[in-house]
C-alpha cells in the first residue's frame, strides 16, 4: 500500500476518535434525531462531515484507479516491448505519487472564490430597462442629462456582468520531498455555486462541487488513450485539510495563441491530440487561455472543470477542434482509441472513474463518451466542426476575461469587452 493510501486509512481511523466536536456523521445524525429542536449547528456540523467523508471516500478510490491503470499501461508496454514508454509510464506514476505525498508550500494565491449572483443581475437588468424608457422621454437637446442616464445603464451593464461571473479558488503550491515540483491547486469547496434569491442551487457544471475531480478525470482519460502528453499529471489528495485537484505546474507555460501562429505552427500531433480529448471529454471550455506552450515548444492542455456538464446542456467550445475540423485523424490516435474501447479493464476502471466523479449522471456520460469515440475510430476524420450559432461572430468574449466564467445560455450580444489576460503557467481555471 503507497504512503498516500496509508494516510487516508489512518486519517479515518482517526477522526472517530476526536472529541465530540468533532463527531462522526452517523453520531451528529443521532443527536439530532433525539432532539426535538436540533440546532442550526447541529445540522451545519453533520453536513460538513458528511462531505469531509464522501471526499475523502473519494480520494481514495482515486488513487486505487490511478494505480490500476498505472499496472494495466506498464504490463501493456511490456508485452509490446516498448520500453520508452514503459520508462515514461513508470515516471509518470511516480511523479503522480509524489504529487500524493510531497511536503506542501504556499507559493500564490492566483485567485480565490467568487459566486455568481442571478437575482443581483435579473434586478440590474430590470433596472436597465427602466432607465432606457427614461432616456426616451429626455429632450435630445438636454446632452448632461442624457449622458448620466447613460452613464447609470453602463455601470448597471457592468454590475449585472459582473454578478454572472464565476471564478474558483485556484492555489500554486510547491512540493517537495523525494522530489522538488510546482503545481496547481483547486479545492473541492472553493468551486464557485450560483446563488437566486439567497439559495445555493449548486455550480454551473453540477449541483455539488465536482470540478476538481473532472480535472482528474480528464487525465485518467488521456492516459487511457494514448493522450497523456498533452495533460498535466493530475491527482486528488488533501492539502492543509481540504480535498482537491493537484496538478503539476506547466514550467514556462504560456498561452500558445500570444507566442505564434499556434494553429500552422503547432505540433499537429498535440494539436490533434488536445482536439480528440475535448471532443470525447465534451470540453465547453477549451479557449485561448486553457491550452499553452510549454518550455520545450510543446502544447499542454489545462483547466478540465467544465467537462461533461450534468447542470444543463453545453455545446463543446474548442479553438484547437476548430483548427483540425475535416482533417483525417492521425493512425496512431485512432489505433488508442479502438485499443481502449477493446479493453475491458480499461473500460472498467474508466467506468468507475466516471461515476466516481459524475455520481448519478455517469450512466449517461459514460455512454455519450464511448459513442464518440466510436464516432472518430469510424470515421477516422474530424467533422465540420463549427462553434455553436452566436459564438463564431463573438470569439473575442470566449475566453477573453481571465479567469472568469459568466453564467449565461447563449453569449452576450453587446458586452464591454475587458482587458486580455496575461497568463503564466497554469494561471487558467474555470
Amino acid at each position: 500500500m503507497s504512503e498516500a493510501r496509508m494516510a487516508v486509512t489512518r486519517d479515518l481511523a482517526v477522526r472517530g476518535k476526536k472529541s465530540d466536536r468533532l463527531k462522526s456523521p452517523e453520531a451528529v445524525e443521532a443527536t439530532i434525531i433525539s432532539e426535538k429542536k436540533p440546532t442550526v449547528e447541529d445540522k451545519v456540523l453533520f453536513e460538513k462531515q458528511k462531505t469531509e467523508e464522501e471526499r475523502t471516500e473519494q480520494m481514495l478510490e482515486t488513487i486505487l484507479i490511478d494505480e490500476k491503470l498505472s499496472s494495466i499501461l506498464i504490463g501493456e508496454y511490456i508485452k509490446s516491448g516498448d520500453t520508452q514508454a514503459m520508462h515514461e509510464a513508470l515516471r509518470r506514476n511516480k511523479f503522480e505519487n509524489f504529487l500524493r505525498e510531497g511536503e506542501k508550500e504556499e507559493l500564490l494565491t492566483i485567485r480565490t472564490r467568487k459566486d455568481a449572483d442571478l437575482t443581483t443581475a435579473e434586478n440590474c437588468e430590470l433596472e436597465i430597462k427602466r432607465l432606457e424608457q427614461e432616456v426616451e422621454t429626455i429632450d435630445d437637446n438636454d446632452i448632461d442629462e442624457k449622458y448620466k442616464k447613460f452613464t447609470e445603464i453602463s455601470d448597471r451593464q457592468t454590475q449585472a456582468f459582473r454578478s454572472r461571473v464565476l471564478n474558483s479558488e485556484v492555489r500554486k503550491i510547491g512540493l517537495s520531498g523525494d522530489d522538488k515540483a510546482e503545481a496547481v491547486f483547486k479545492p473541492a469547496d472553493g468551486e464557485p455555486h450560483i446563488m437566486v434569491k439567497g439559495s445555493d442551487i449548486g455550480t454551473l457544471t453540477n449541483h455539488i462541487p465536482r470540478g476538481h475531480l473532472r480535472e482528474w478525470l480528464a487525465g485518467v482519460v488521456a492516459k487511457a488513450i494514448g493522450a497523456e502528453r498533452v495533460v498535466p499529471p493530475t491527482v486528488i489528495r488533501k492539502i492543509d485539510g481540504r480535498v482537491g485537484s493537484v496538478q503539476a505546474w506547466v514550467k514556462e507555460g504560456r498561452m500558445a495563441v500570444e507566442h505564434f501562429n499556434w494553429q500552422t505552427e503547432a505540433n499537429q500531433g498535440d494539436l490533434q491530440l488536445i482536439a480528440t480529448l475535448d471532443f470525447v471529454l465534451e470540453n465547453s471550455d477549451r479557449h485561448h487561455g486553457n491550452f499553452l506552450e510549454d518550455e520545450n515548444g510543446r502544447l499542454v492542455a489545462i483547466d478540465h472543470g467544465a467537462i461533461f456538464p450534468t447542470r444543463q446542456k453545453k455545446d463543446v467550445l474548442s479553438l484547437p477542434l476548430r483548427a483540425v475540423k475535416e482533417q483525417s485523424i492521425d493512425q496512431k490516435i485512432v489505433a488508442n482509441l479502438q485499443e481502449a474501447i477493446a479493453n475491458p479493464w480499461k473500460m472498467e476502471l474508466l467506468e468507475k472513474a466516471f461515476k466516481i466523479t459524475l455520481g448519478d449522471s455517469a450512466i449517461e456520460k459514460f455512454g455519450e463518451f464511448k459513442g464518440r469515440m466510436e464516432t472518430l475510430v469510424l470515421n477516422k476524420k474530424f467533422g465540420d466542426y463549427h462553434f455553436p450559432a452566436g459564438f463564431d461572430d463573438y470569439e473575442e468574449y470566449f475566453g477573453m476575461v481571465e479567469d472568469e466564467m459568466a453564467v449565461s445560455e447563449t453569449p452576450p450580444t453587446v458586452k464591454k469587452k475587458l482587458e486580455p489576460p496575461t497568463v503564466a503557467g497554469n494561471r487558467k481555471a474555470a
